[in-house]
């Protein structure tokens, strides 16, 4: 996975782009960063402690795209090892086309691949919620499966 390096004035297609982009870059780079300012308008991402890190953009109104408008990359802050980003919706957005191409994909594979990823968790349950919302399955149709699959 590559992730964006932020600068000034750049451009992000909607602002659902620019938040997927801020969270990644929080995950990539183990930062505890929250949006102080959230609408349609405007986005201001800042890190929860009292670190200099902080990011403003808003939409341009010409084509409703939203622009960098300020940026520190200086951080001043610790890591963090858990991150409150990381979810089965960020998950399945971002290993979900992986998952659908290997339905066959072990739990335990997954795990390996998000770690090797820079990302760390992925419960049981979690898997569940990931492969319910991809495949449209229960989890417990899940299991049926693989202990089916685990017989021969």
């Amino acid at each position: 996975m590559k992730y964006i390096e932020f600068q000034h004035d750049l451009l992000f297609f909607s602002v659902t782009v620019l938040k997927h982009a801020i969270i990644d870059y929080a995950v990539e780079h183990k930062r505890d960063i929250w949006f102080s300012k959230n609408d349609l308008q405007r986005v201001q991402a800042k890190c929860k402690e009292t670190c200099s890190w902080y990011l403003y953009a808003s939409k341009i109104d010409v084509d409703g795209t939203f622009q960098v408008k300020s940026y520190n990359k200086d951080h001043s802050c610790i890591l963090v090892n858990k991150h409150s980003f990381v979810r089965s919706d960020w998950i399945a957005r971002k290993f979900g086309s992986q998952m659908r191409s290997n339905p066959k994909w072990k739990l335990r594979e997954i795990q390996q691949h998000i770690n090797e990823q820079a990302v760390k968790a992925s419960t049981v349950e979690e898997f569940n919620l990931i492969m319910e919302e991809i495949k449209g399955i229960s989890p417990i149709a899940y299991m049926d499966l693989v202990r089916t699959e685990s017989r021969y």
